[in-house]
C-alpha cells in the first residue's frame, strides 16, 4: 500500500509511503515516470509531511514501544535529525513556513490536539496557535497565515517572525464544509494552492447518518416474527 503523497518544491518528484517491505518507509519517484526508490532505511515507520526551500523533509516516525509520534528531519546529505520527540506525546504533520524559518505542527503535550509553531534552525519556545483544539496545519502561500481544521470549521491565525520572535493572532473562522478528513493526524488532507485556494473533497452531508435507532428487546420480536420450528 502506498499513501501520504507529497510534491518537492521545485515539482520534478513525488514523495510518499508505502509499507511494500513491511513497515512505512519513505519513497520517491519522478514526476515524469519511472521507478521508486527508497529514501531512507531507519527503524519504524516514516512519513513525508513537508519540504524546506533547501531540500530539508520534514517527516513524521513512530517506532513501535514508543506511545508518542516524532518529527524529524532529513537534510539533502542524508543527516537525519529530530525535530521534536517526546517519550509519551505526539508530534506530528509538520509544515515548513514558505521561507523556511518557522514550522507549524500539530502536538497532544497539553491532553488534546492543538496547533503550534516553532522556528526552524534556531533555537525558540512553541507558540500556541490555536487555544480550543485544531488539527491540520497548512500556511497560506505568503507565510502570513496558517490554517488548520476545528471541527468542520476552518480557521486561520496571523503569524509574524519579527527579530526571531513570533507571535500568533487569535483564530477566526474562515469557512464551515463537511469535508473529508486526511487518512491519519499526519495528513491534513486538504490543499493551498499559490492563489491561496482551497483544495478540499465536500462530503454529502447526506451520506452521514443524523439519527441512531437503538432496538430493545430484538431477540424477543425476532422469535414473534420468526417462530422456531
Amino acid at each position: 500500500m502506498s499513501a501520504y503523497a507529497l510534491w518537492s518544491r521545485d515539482g520534478k518528484r513525488l514523495f510518499f509511503a508505502s509499507n511494500r517491505s513491511g513497515d512505512w518507509e519513505i519513497y520517491s519517484v519522478p514526476a515524469s515516470g519511472g521507478a521508486a526508490v527508497r529514501v531512507l532505511t531507519r527503524k519504524g515507520n516514516q512519513f513525508p509531511a513537508s519540504f524546506a526551500p533547501d531540500g530539508t523533509l520534514m517527516f513524521n516516525e513512530r517506532i513501535k514501544g514508543r506511545t508518542g509520534a516524532a518529527l524529524m528531519t532529513l537534510a539533502p546529505d542524508g543527516t537525519v535529525r529530530p525535530f521534536l520527540e517526546g517519550p509519551s506525546s505526539s508530534s506530528v504533520g509538520g509544515q515548513f513556513s514558505p521561507d523556511g524559518s518557522m514550522v507549524a505542527y500539530l502536538s497532544d503535550e497539553s491532553g488534546r490536539d492543538e496547533i503550534y509553531v516553532r522556528p526552524f534552525g534556531r533555537p525558540g519556545d512553541a507558540v500556541a496557535v490555536s487555544t480550543e483544539g485544531g488539527i491540520a496545519p497548512r500556511w497560506s502561500p505568503d507565510g502570513k497565515e496558517i490554517y488548520f481544521k476545528h471541527g468542520d470549521a476552518f480557521m486561520a491565525a496571523s503569524v509574524a517572525n519579527t527579530a526571531g520572535t513570533i507571535t500568533a493572532s487569535d483564530p477566526r473562522k474562515l469557512f464551515e464544509i463537511h469535508a473529508a478528513p486526511g487518512r491519519s493526524t499526519f495528513q491534513p488532507g486538504y490543499s493551498i494552492g499559490p492563489d491561496g485556494r482551497f483544495l478540499l473533497l465536500q462530503l454529502d452531508p447526506r451520506a452521514v447518518p443524523s439519527r441512531i435507532d437503538v432496538v430493545l428487546n430484538w431477540f424477543e420480536e425476532l422469535n414473534a416474527k420468526v417462530p422456531a420450528h
